[in-house]
């Protein structure tokens, strides 16, 4: 009696977990059968939303389903990473991240997510060097010059996100590789950190090149170098940072996609190609070049293997910078 009632048992578990796997989204070939909301950290009209719209807009066409953009801002970028975290693994429900999302592990003592463990990487959209501005008035035009400056008058000021921003990082980078020492001025935005690099109540700024660019043609703003490896096609007469002063200087912001872990396998690589195929289109490729973004075609592993490098150079930086996790 106990043997007929374990054997049905055992059988009913597997008929569940046949059922399961039928049912699953790893086995549903028709992926998506409904509409997709791509969370964003971050309010409307930023350079991170402008490329999550870019990426949704793409997804939509490739898909054959609406992929709608959630601004959840917030605590830098954390309130959209806890929705996504607590979403269903099903792929209806994806995290558009930022470098945030790294800077975030590595400043944080405890996260109400785990960064590594509570999502899946799915694919990295594009990357956007960092550029070195001075207000004009700054008698330097090169980065040599500039390191030479900072170092005759040290405390020399510099425009800063905030502690914990891409921006605050790249600056703490610069100071460590150059052994330099300015003085960070936080901004809520980069609009009011524009505003006082025109005026001159800031000397400089290292920042995303996207907002930069039209100040530094028309000649408000210099440029003395840029975080790629290379010049860019935006700013062909700006050198990079790394072979014109500070050997070993590259720094860009990243934006990709992730979604919950244990999101299935085939929903990762189907989103995965899509996001590649959108990548190598010449019409989104113009987009992303015309605001000085390079796309990224990635693997989700190696998406994942930069956030882990990521996340170990950012918490160098801060332990490098005395700061202490919050």
């Amino acid at each position: 009696m106990n043997a007929n009632h374990g054997a049905r048992a055992l059988l009913a578990c597997l008929i569940v977990g046949i059922a399961g796997a039928y049912h699953s989204p790893a086995a549903a070939q028709g992926y998506p059968t409904h509409a997709i909301r791509l969370v964003v950290g971050f309010a409307p009209g930023g350079n991170t939303d402008m490329m999550a719209r870019l990426t949704a807009e793409q997804l939509t066409a490739r898909l054959g389903q609406s992929v709608v953009v959630e601004n959840r801002a917030g605590a830098g970028g954390t309130v959209a990473s806890v929705a996504v975290a607590k979403a269903p693994a099903d792929g209806y429900t994806l995290l558009f991240a930022s470098t945030s999302h790294a800077i975030n592990a590595a400043l944080y003592r405890k996260l109400p997510y785990d960064t590594l463990k509570d999502f899946q990487a799915v694919a990295p959209v594009a990357r956007t060097p960092k550029v070195l501005v001075v207000n004009p008035a700054l008698p330097v035009h090169d980065v040599k010059q500039f390191i030479a400056y900072v170092k005759s008058h040290p405390g020399l000021t510099m425009a800063s996100g905030g502690p914990g921003s891409s921006a605050h990082f790249a600056g703490l980078m610069f100071n460590t590789l150059a052994d330099t020492n300015v003085t960070y001025v936080p901004y809520k935005g980069t609009g009011e950190a524009l505003r006082d690099l025109l005026s001159g109540e800031v000397l400089s700024s290292i920042d995303s090149v996207t907002a930069y660019v039209p100040l530094i043609k028309s000649g408000q703003l210099r440029a003395l170098g840029v975080g790629s490896a290379k010049p860019m096609a935006l700013l062909p007469d700006v050198p990079a940072i790394t072979t014109s002063g500070l050997p070993g200087y590259e720094v860009a912001d990243w934006v990709g996609v992730i979604a919950p872990a244990g999101v299935p396998a085939d929903v990762v690589a189907k989103l995965n190609k899509a996001i590649n195929d959108a990548l190598s289109s010449p019409d989104v490729m113009k987009k992303l070049a015309d605001v000085g973004s390079i796309p990224m075609h990635e693997t989700p592993a190696s998406y994942d293997k930069l956030i882990r490098a990521d996340i170990e150079r950012f918490d160098k930086l801060r332990v490098a910078a005395h700061m202490e996790k919050q």
